[in-house]
């Protein structure tokens, strides 16, 4: 009898339901945190979990069709861990940032996302580009020595940008009352230069960033994300990172400015709140068709929306 059970068991791979699964808590809000690894192994990906292996190492490089073509997209996964001696809480998970071997190109295909070497984004026509300026309301504002944006590589160097603890390009100018750029912009460059390296598998540059200041903090915000089959997952919100020296005030503005704007594009079904981190409360069964945060219109004016046209600038 003991013979036939223990077939029937390998044969089905049952479990003992009586065995309670572990429900996670999950956070939403505002807290200061530190990166532990990117890309990690599966080997280190146990060791920070705590975690049995399951004989697979991760994937980061995969194939993605657009419009017919295939491209290749790159997975930047960081592990971070917020500062429990701050904030009060333990928590360590996983944020995620893809990147197409793509130009980010507007919707109807007639501007182009591109970055200077200070982080700083903004929308170019083909001629623009070509000539390499940029629309006049944002001239003294935006360096010439600019390139094409990858899809996706503006959030990451936001991350970067705010883990380094990088200067901003531009201060506040009480005489004008308005931000100005910086009269010495040495300390605000920092941009990534080998992305293409990443959809050959090559992390090697974040890597690398990551071992000048392993011990620097930052802040992100925290919340949790329904699915249609009512599962909540812990989530980060990636439009924006805020360094460490930013008074809690101005973080709080600056990341409902930044949800606001996201959200007014592409409303989602993930709550977050403004606010230090805390446990969130537990789920109630809900209706999630729609979305369960407003927003207010993006301000943003050369903030346009994602599109993944062709590009029908050649290869930029």
């Amino acid at each position: 009898m003991v013979d036939n059970l223990n077939f029937l068991l390998m044969a089905w791979g049952a479990k003992d339901t009586s065995v309670p699964s572990v429900e996670f808590p999950k956070y939403i809000g505002i807290a200061p945190i530190k990166i532990l690894a990117v890309n990690p192994t599966e080997k280190e990906r146990c060791a920070i979990f705590g975690t049995e292996p399951t004989g697979k190492e991760p994937e980061y490089v995969t194939e993605v069709d657009y419009n017919g073509k295939k491209i290749r997209r790159a997975r930047i996964c960081f592990v971070i861990k917020t500062v429990k001696e701050i904030c009060g809480v333990d928590l360590t998970t996983t944020v995620n940032f893809f990147v197409s071997n793509k130009k980010f190109m507007s919707k109807n295909g007639e501007k182009l996302m591109v970055m200077d070497n200070y982080g700083r984004d903004c929308w170019v026509t083909k001629e623009q580009f070509a000539n390499k300026t940029v629309p006049e309301f944002r001239v003294g504002r935006f360096g010439k020595d600019y390139h094409a944006a990858f899809e996706g590589e503006r959030e990451l160097v936001g991350f970067m940008r705010a883990y380094l603890n990088v200067d901003d390009p531009e201060v506040y100018d009480n005489n004008t009352g308005s931000f100005v750029e910086r009269a010495d912009l040495t300390s605000a460059e920092g941009t990534l230069e080998n992305i293409a390296n990443y959809f050959n598998g090559d992390f090697s540059e974040l890597k690398g960033l990551l071992t000048i200041f392993p011990d620097n903090t930052f802040k992100a915000l925290f919340g949790v994300r329904h699915t249609d089959d009512n599962k909540d997952y812990q989530d980060v919100f990636t439009k924006l990172f805020v360094k460490n020296n930013v008074t809690h005030a101005r973080t709080e503005k600056l990341f409902q400015k930044a949800l606001d704007d996201m959200l007014a594009y592409s409303p989602g079904h993930t709550d977050y709140e403004i606010c230090p981190i805390k446990e969130a409360p537990k789920p109630q069964p809900a209706d999630i068709s729609a979305p369960k945060t407003t927003a207010q219109p993006a301000s943003a004016v050369d903030d346009l929306p994602f599109g993944d046209d062709n590009n029908p600038w050649g290869n930029l």
